[in-house]
């Protein structure tokens, strides 16, 4: 279906900005297709995940409370977002007719199809918020002989209650709803004396919990650039575990403040943090909550975090473009991590051998013809991980300054010494070599003489000119 009308009426949804509808339905191996490898629907599934997660389980404590324990809340929660039950919710929008594969890659399996309706409800909240995005699941997939959601009242607001005066002053948030902060500082063991004893935060810090995972995933998604799903949560668990949620409970001083029976523990800490959070979401809703949290995150977390965002920017999805283009990049970006420059060398010139199946050389019409996401793809690799000096690009800057003259090249980066051509045996394999020394062996896989040896750089330099029109002509 390529008509965005009848997609928007299939999933009873107009969007203001179609390209996120379009991204929510599109596969990696599409997209690559396409000719823009990052506008698929992968990262929007991780974030919608945890979307999914924080809609399922305010509807489940809106209908019930802390009435049936937080098991009950837990297990109700994992059923609903089990990729079974979402595979029947997505037939009910027949979304799998609507996701966007090649003709020669038009099997989805149920994990692409729940892939795609996690993305789908990311593409809505993205477009139209939190409300909207909350509306359209409940009218949608939510059972119709269930109550609408509304959170219940398990308070007690005639209790005497803590000086929340002195809490809302540690954590540096003033309430307009006390009740809300009141039970979000109750354990259940405080709760059971009194005459509401489900009146208590456990509720409250599932909530949060999803809610907090929530909004560390808009975060890293906002500022994913071309990083994969594993990358993206290794960066969401630096900014979200228990730790680090220990750290601002100290920091807030939350220990004192804790209703509890016994000893705080960090579980009840922890807890406490999760809990404050969703009851400040309650109060003043996911803008103010989402700025509470960041404004207590240690800030050497969160630069730590943006540090791996600025070391990881260059690297490109090397395992699903592996897929693509039929070669496999895992080895050479092991080799270029490790300073094994020898080894990535050697293996640059396999996978170019294995992307046109071949064993021995580089035909020079298959080089005319190469593809170039997969040139594009090992040239960052090698741009990345030797900070600058080493790639097919950095050696077309070069080719390019000395005006194509080969010999003036091989000056330059280091292969032709005292106007003699060196053996590839006598290259250099470390950091200190000339800009431009490496890869090497792929070149001279092309064969003999400058103009067969040219031609891969040659290629990288259409395909860099070319920009991305070169995939609307691949078969």
């Amino acid at each position: 279906m390529s008509d965005v009308t009848a997609i928007e009426s299939a999933i009873g949804l107009s969007f203001h900005n179609q390209a996120l509808l379009w991204q929510a339905l599109t596969r990696p191996t599409y997209a690559r297709y396409l000719g823009t490898p990052e506008a698929h629907n992968e990262w929007l599934a991780v974030f919608g995940d945890a979307l999914l997660d924080l809609i399922v389980l305010e509807s489940l404590y809106g209908m019930y409370g802390n009435q049936l324990g937080k098991g009950f809340l837990s297990s109700e929660r994992d059923r609903l977002v089990m990729d079974t039950h979402l595979e029947q919710l997505a037939a009910k929008i027949r979304l799998s007719e609507l996701i966007r594969v090649t003709s020669e890659d038009n099997q989805i399996s149920q994990k692409e199809i729940t892939n795609a309706f996690e993305a789908l409800l990311a593409a809505v909240y993205l477009d139209q918020g939190l409300e909207i995005a909350q509306n359209w699941y409940a009218s949608h997939f939510l059972n119709v002989s269930q109550p609408q959601p509304k959170r219940q009242q398990a308070i007690d607001r005639n209790r005497p209650t803590s000086n929340l005066e002195a809490v809302e002053t540690a954590i540096d948030y003033t309430f307009s709803d006390k009740a809300l902060l009141q039970t979000a500082i109750t354990e259940r063991s405080y709760a059971v004396a009194g005459p509401k004893p489900e009146d208590h935060n456990e509720g409250l810090a599932l909530l949060g919990d999803a809610l907090l995972d929530f909004i560390v995933l808009e975060y890293l998604y906002q500022r994913r650039g071309r990083r994969d799903r594993g990358t993206l949560s290794v960066s969401r668990d630096k900014l979200v575990n228990d730790p680090l949620l220990e750290v601002i409970a100290d920091g807030l001083g939350l220990e004192k403040f804790i209703r509890h029976v016994g000893m705080v523990g960090p579980k009840n800490l922890t807890d406490g943090v999760e809990a404050l959070l969703a009851s400040i979401y309650f109060d003043q809703g996911l803008g103010t909550a989402r700025d509470w949290f960041f404004k207590h995150l240690p800030t050497e977390v969160l630069s730590q975090v943006e540090q791996q965002f600025y070391q990881e920017s260059s690297p490109t999805q090397v395992e699903s473009l592996g897929t693509a283009v039929g070669a496999d990049y895992r080895k050479l970006e092991a080799f270029l991590s490790q300073g094994q420059w020898q080894d990535a060398d050697l293996e640059t010139r396999e996978v170019l051998l294995q992307v046109i199946g071949r064993v021995d050389y580089l035909p020079g019409p298959a080089i005319d013809t190469f593809d170039c996401e997969a040139l594009q793809a090992i040239d960052q690799l090698w741009v990345h991980y030797s900070e600058g000096r080493f790639g097919f690009s950095v050696q077309v800057k070069l080719l390019q300054a000395v005006e194509a003259d080969w010999n003036r090249f091989g000056d330059r980066v280091g292969w032709r010494i005292n106007q003699v051509w060196q053996p590839g045996g006598n290259r250099r394999y470390s950091l200190q070599a000339p800009e431009g020394h490496l890869p090497s062996a792929a070149i001279r896989a092309a064969g003999k003489g400058p103009k067969a040896r040219k031609r891969i750089l040659n290629r990288f330099e259409v395909c860099a000119l070319a920009g991305n029109e070169h995939y609307d002509q691949r078969s």
